[in-house]
């Protein structure tokens, strides 16, 4: 059932917009049309400072958000240390766990 709300989330995406005011665009947004798009926008462009935020979606309630966290995390890093975003949340805490074990190994990255 998940999977299908995140599923709606995308193409409310595509019906709802121009019809609401948006937040600014970044990770981490209410909005979906601002969260979605700066979490692409960050695997897109290398942005290695977003790591942290990205972690920090891992345990969005939509899935779509989740996925693209993932996916960013993954173009950042070529890992994804087991995470799955379609999988319930006590079945995502042990991979959530491990990026925020990996991500307090790693040196601090200046913001871009």
């Amino acid at each position: 059932m998940n999977a299908c709300r995140g599923l709606f989330s995308l193409l409310s995406i595509g019906l709802t917009a121009g019809c609401v005011p948006h937040e600014t665009k970044q990770i981490g947004a209410t909005d979906t049309l601002a969260n979605i798009p700066a979490i692409q926008d960050a695997g897109r462009e290398q942005d290695r400072s977003s790591i942290p935020a990205l972690i920090t979606q891992l345990d969005s309630d939509d899935s779509a958000v989740r996925f693209y966290a993932i996916s960013s995390l993954q173009k950042l890093t070529n890992q994804t240390l087991g995470y799955r975003y379609y999988e319930d949340a006590d079945t995502r805490r042990p991979a959530v766990t491990r990026w925020k074990n990996w991500l307090a190994a790693q040196p601090p990255v200046a913001p871009k």
